[in-house]
């Protein structure tokens, strides 16, 4: 009788724990909703936009981010012709390609920062900017493997394999 009560009780433990991981994984999955408002949040903490400035300056980062998505999209498909590259006259146009998206984003941003001075101070731009690439930096961390695992080493898995790589380069030398 106390072996089946004591199993019963180890396996309500576990039937516990797995679903308490099964809700935490549903938690984690990403929304670009959620994404997006907690992008807004924090920007406007971080930049102190009053809520009138963060009414008409949000739709104008929406649109920008729109265009810049798409840039971005045929970036990646650049990039994805890079594998049926033959000659060096393909790669030049593959470089010279990506260099005038890269230009054509830039661009993009440059309009839409003067579309944003009509909205806010050049003060408060500046601190938008800062505060997005503290989001984006944070995103990234979130979504690395260390940070999911706990773990904190100095030197992350891409790190040590990129110094193997300069290791085994320096050898062939």
């Amino acid at each position: 009788m106390k072996k089946t009560l004591f199993i019963l009780i180890v396996f309500s433990v576990f039937s516990v724990f797995n679903v308490g991981e099964a809700f935490a994984q549903e938690k984690k999955q990403f929304s670009p909703e959620q994404f997006k408002h907690h992008m807004e949040g924090f920007v406007k903490h971080e930049a102190g936009l009053t809520e009138d400035e963060a009414v008409k300056f949000f739709p104008l980062l929406e649109k920008m981010m729109q265009e810049q998505r798409e840039v971005k999209r045929q970036q990646f498909q650049l990039m994805g012709q890079g594998r049926s590259a033959k000659t060096e006259s393909d790669y030049q146009n593959l470089v010279m390609k990506s260099r005038e998206l890269e230009v054509k984003n830039a661009k993009i941003e440059e309009t839409y920062y003067k579309k944003f001075h009509s909205v806010l101070s050049w003060q408060k731009i500046h601190k938008v900017s800062m505060a997005l690439k503290r989001f984006q930096m944070d995103a990234l961390k979130q979504f690395s493997p260390q940070e999911r695992k706990g773990e904190r080493s100095s030197q992350g898995a891409g790190s040590r394999a990129s110094e193997a790589r300069r290791e085994q380069g320096a050898g062939r030398r």
